[in-house]
């Protein structure tokens, strides 16, 4: 017998919180929503109230942003994985600096959010069973945001020496 996944959304404007939590239905069926907060102060209040296993957040709230939020979560004895769900790309490291899994940019795609709730599956999966660790751990999954958020160009082809002038041996 499986325990159900508790969620709370946070967004202080209607249509994207409606519009995720749409997503998130039809994505993860069996996922319980015990929240939808149209603030930090709500979202905070809310968590303490239903304690779920899973947050999403947007940055930009009233009254406590979602980072602040993250961060108080992330000072509880069992803490719960945190998605940023945000309109602003630049906050990444913030996010991650506060505790998140997963940082998704609106509108999200549901190809996106998928991803998102794999690593959080695979998250609680490993939480469950004692002694087991995460695969590829928070360092690897910061790298791998970071890499969609911000991908690295390509270097202009037919050079045969780094740009910054150091020579190679």
């Amino acid at each position: 017998m499986t325990l159900a996944v508790k969620a709370l959304i946070a967004d202080d404007e209607e249509g994207p919180r409606e519009q995720l939590r749409a997503a998130l239905q039809r994505l993860w069926p069996e996922l319980q929503i015990v929240a939808a907060s149209e603030n930090g102060v709500d979202a905070w209040d809310d968590y303490l109230a239903h304690e779920p296993d899973l947050c999403f957040l947007d940055i930009r709230m009233p009254g406590l942003s979602g980072l602040e939020v993250a961060k108080r979560l992330s000072e509880l004895a069992a803490p719960p994985q945190v998605v940023f769900v945000t309109a602003y790309g630049d906050h990444a490291l913030s996010a991650f600096e506060a505790g998140a899994v997963d940082y998704c940019v609106k509108p999200v795609e549901d190809a996106r959010l998928a991803q998102a709730l794999q690593r959080i599956r695979a998250r609680l999966a490993a939480s469950a069973s004692p002694g087991a660790t995460i695969p590829g751990g928070a360092a690897a999954d910061l790298q791998n945001l970071l890499r969609q958020l911000c991908p690295r160009p390509s270097p202009p082809r037919g050079r045969s020496k780094p740009p910054w002038g150091v020579r190679s041996s």
